[in-house]
């Protein structure tokens, strides 16, 4: 079976799932004002070389703000490349209530260019992010789960998802659970992270597409 396939089927059972878990919608109306800053908007970070901002993903802190979750690079062409994962979050305001908070300590970091994360609320005001890192000296899935003061309730460096997955080029997603953890999935495998950050049904989960 193709990796596309084997992608589309993980993002379908990824759609059933948060179909049935997320309620029904509630109409609201929007009046066109901007709220952070003029017409151009906020600047959220800015760095200066050899310094610059990675991939960047909004998630809603459920109390009219937002995390913005970021990758922090350092590239020293051709020496040195690496990225850290950061999180930083504004209220509904657009006011910096917690700034530049590591993912990861000690951070992600990568020798190479190739960074996936995807992250998601954890429907209590805080963001949850799942990554393809190094742990003990293999390339694997990790987690970590940021509270809205921006502590880690899942520890320092995060929970391991997966064994040895042998390549950085994998794509994770994630889907809440609405009990404070999440489902994250990556090629044809499938775990449940629960609220206290163990694993169901334990390291790798299931592979939901059998044989592939």
């Amino acid at each position: 079976m193709t990796t596309s396939l084997r992608r589309f089927g993980l993002q379908v059972v990824l759609i059933v799932i948060a179909i049935l878990l997320v309620p029904l919608p509630v109409l609201a109306w929007y009046d066109g004002i901007h709220y952070w800053g003029d017409n151009d908007g906020m600047l959220i970070v800015s760095r200066t070389g050899p310094y610059t901002v990675g991939d960047c993903q909004l998630v809603s802190d459920g109390d009219g703000g937002a995390f913005f979750v970021f990758l922090d690079i350092l590239d020293l062409n051709p020496s040195t490349f690496s990225a850290a994962l950061r999180a930083q979050r504004r209220d509904h305001e657009g006011t910096l209530v917690l700034s530049s908070c590591l993912v990861r300590v000690p951070p992600v970091v990568l020798e190479n260019d190739y960074q996936n994360f995807a992250t998601v609320s954890d429907g209590f005001g805080g963001v949850i992010v799942a990554w393809v890192g190094e742990s003990q000296g293999k390339t694997k899935m990790l987690a970590q789960r940021i509270n809205a003061d921006g502590t880690r309730p899942w520890g320092n460096l995060g929970i391991v998802l997966s064994s040895d997955l042998g390549t950085t080029s994998i794509q994770p997603l994630v889907c809440p659970d609405k009990m404070g953890g999440a489902f994250v999935g990556w090629g044809s495998r499938l775990v449940q992270v629960m609220e206290d950050g163990s694993v169901s049904p334990g390291v790798d989960g299931i592979e939901f597409i059998p044989g592939t």
